[in-house]
């Protein structure tokens, strides 16, 4: 082995060696104690945090599929391992001339389920911006959580805009598939980043939920946009890098969490897009696209 070969490998078990150290760190200490600043609504199957007051009439619920949970204070006891809150999609989403109100919807690590939570964001949307035009910009399980949520939402069908991204129609890989396919070092990382709980088994495929409660037909009545994501080669990236491993040795054939054909479900959809990025990244992307087609 040349001498340049043995430096370049060295240099690459340095930075994945300080990339894991990033990772860990970021997963257990970043968030912890962390107080989360105006949060409107606050139960065991929901949080409701505000991004943004606005001047106009429309407001813009974001979720990104995310588990936090809080104390009576308002700060973070548990999350999710890549926690964080949303600033880089609500600078995007702020960009231009739009003065949206934003808000964005978090489920609690004692949640009962994607049902519960879905019909108390819709009660609380009823009570609270009645006379409001709502955009629902869901990300992964919360695009789940949102199509449901139309089945009780109380609001004429020309107030209410769709944008499902990376949604989890259709179900993502069992935990129990996901251990007994894994190698050791694999389990360790998925555990370390993946924490089982009750809303990712409502997303898990063949799932009560998904068989015998979920019911997305009313996305049919809404604009609607659809935008599915598959992970592609990058430049060395910690996170694209293993989701892309995963991906492969799972056979999952999407976006490293959620399959293409898993993210999407029967609708009359106003217009499908699809986008190179992994189930990490591909927010901030069609938030980007949607921005650039004045569909936001």
């Amino acid at each position: 082995m040349s001498l340049l070969t043995r430096l370049t490998s060295g240099l690459v078990l340095v930075v994945f060696i300080l990339s894991c150290g990033y990772l860990i760190w970021r997963c257990i200490f970043q968030c912890s104690g962390y107080h989360m600043k105006k949060v409107l609504y606050k139960s065991s199957n929901l949080i409701i945090q505000k991004l943004k007051e606005g001047r106009s009439r429309t407001l813009i619920v974001m979720g990104n599929g995310w588990n936090v949970s809080l104390n009576d204070n308002d700060r973070i006891t548990k999350h999710d391992p890549i926690f964080m809150i949303p600033k880089k999609e609500l600078k995007l989403l702020i960009g231009g001339n739009a003065d949206y109100e934003v808000i964005t919807a978090y489920f609690p690590f004692e949640c009962e389920g994607i049902d519960p939570s879905a019909m108390e964001l819709a009660n609380y949307l009823n009570h609270n911006y009645c006379d409001y035009k709502i955009i629902l910009l869901g990300h992964s399980k919360s695009a789940a959580q949102f199509a449901q949520a139309l089945n009780y939402l109380e609001r004429d069908e020309k107030k209410v805009k769709l944008i499902f991204v990376s949604p989890a129609f259709g179900g993502v890989i069992s935990d129990d598939e996901v251990m007994s396919t894994l190698g050791l070092i694999d389990r360790i990382i998925y555990r370390l980043i993946f924490v089982p709980h009750k809303v990712n088994d409502d997303i898990t495929k063949g799932s009560y939920f998904l068989t015998k409660v979920a019911d997305f037909s009313k996305i049919s009545e809404h604009k609607a946009y659809l935008i599915r994501s598959h992970i592609s080669r990058k430049p060395f990236n910690l996170i694209n890098t293993y989701l892309l491993h995963l991906d492969r040795k799972l056979s999952i054939l999407g976006d490293g969490i959620v399959g293409y054909n898993e993210q999407y479900c029967e609708a009359d959809w106003t217009q499908e897009f699809s986008v190179k990025a992994n189930h990490s990244s591909s927010m901030p992307l069609a938030i980007r696209e949607m921005k650039g087609l004045a569909i936001l």
